[in-house]
């Protein structure tokens, strides 16, 4: 069974979704107000107020459609890296730019980080850039140029990749007795997120025997996949998220590439199924403009909390919606612009020039 572009497109919308909301619930109205006031929504569907798991589903959609690229088609290694380089500085140069122009703050050694996309120990780009949700692309762009170690490594060798996640997992615990905390350990760093990436590769390479055990054991699949991911966010949302320093937060890494897992063959199977329904190419759309989404988002947040609060409405609630309705609608009208304007036009220029493959 081969993973269709539908589905990853839906997958990937669903996840920018997904963050869109954290911040529109974190960032307008502290989020414990809307945990209260809708409490059922959170008691069946805690993974929605713990959005930030969506992060984790990127990257391990990353790790995974890179490999099965590579599995459907090899390249040489220096066409990769042209590739992922052409994937993402076209759009993050030009919104660092402008981040950094609306911030009015400067540090050249902050901004020589961002350029290049170095995360700094251990493996954060806060506090800059001044485009607050890169620190992922830092991570991100760390793990590609580990790529090629990694799939060697761990494409017929199931205990490298046990000894691998040993050591990182020796290295969050070491992390947290010489003073760090879990937080940035497992959820902002290279080595939560290296978790995830490697895990995405080794299931890339078992996707086709998977798919089908998933298929002749539905309900069983998710019995074992749903419910621990369930449990796990139920208990996140009422431990304080990021504040707590619980053990339990070393089981983010696996939890957020199970609840990728679930996403990718839920969505197959329902679009399978319902391939034309009306849900399907919104999601599908938005997860076309998902990346330049995803970093133009908050400074859209920034932008129109600041004119709001100039205009001072008198109207909370009036404002709540105007504000909220104002931010989605202008995020994803920027994103579409950008995508139209410079995705589109580089990716056609890199398909000419390299190639069809799969989007990432």
């Amino acid at each position: 069974m081969r993973l269709g572009r539908i589905t990853t497109d839906a997958v990937r919308g669903f996840a920018a979704l997904l963050v869109v909301f954290l911040h529109l619930s974190s960032l307008i109205v502290p989020q414990q107000i809307w945990i209260e006031k809708t409490y059922p929504v959170a008691f069946l569907l805690p993974w929605l107020f713990r959005s930030e798991v969506a992060v984790g589903v990127f990257i391990f959609l990353s790790g995974f459609l890179l490999t099965l690229s590579r599995i459907e088609k090899s390249e040489n290694w220096a066409v990769f890296f042209i590739r992922r380089v052409l994937r993402i500085y076209p759009v993050y140069i030009p919104l660092l730019i402008v981040a950094i122009s609306i911030s009015r703050q400067w540090d050249f050694h902050g901004f020589i980080n961002a350029i290049l996309l170095l995360p700094n120990f251990p493996g954060t780009l806060w506090p800059y850039p001044y485009l607050s949700t890169a620190w992922s692309l830092g991570v991100e762009w760390t793990l590609y140029l580990f790529f090629p170690f990694l799939v060697f490594l761990l494409r017929f060798n199931f205990k490298a990749l046990l000894l691998m996640m040993m050591i990182i997992q020796i290295a969050i615990i070491y992390g947290v007795i010489i003073g760090s905390d879990l937080h940035t350990l497992v959820y902002g760093s290279i080595l939560g997120r290296s978790l995830q990436f490697m895990l995405g590769i080794v299931c890339a390479f078992h996707y086709q025997k998977a798919s089908r055990w998933f298929f002749e054991h539905k309900i069983v699949f998710f019995a074992l996949t749903y419910i621990p991911v369930h449990l796990w966010t139920l208990w996140y949302l009422n431990a304080g998220g990021a504040t707590s320093n619980s053990a339990l937060r070393l089981l983010q890494p696996y939890i957020e590439s199970i609840f990728c897992i679930v996403l990718l063959l839920l969505f197959h199977l329902l679009i399978d199924v319902h391939g034309k329904a009306l849900w399907v190419r919104p999601l599908r759309f938005v997860g076309a403009i998902s990346f330049p989404l995803y970093l133009t988002h908050v400074i859209v947040v920034d932008l129109v909390m600041k004119t709001f609060q100039k205009q001072g409405f008198i109207v909370p609630h009036f404002t709540l919606v105007l504000q909220m309705f104002s931010i989605v609608t202008l995020s994803i009208g920027l994103a579409w612009l950008i995508h139209e304007a410079i995705e589109k036009p580089t990716a056609s220029w890199v398909r000419t020039r390299y190639g069809e493959l799969r989007q990432h």
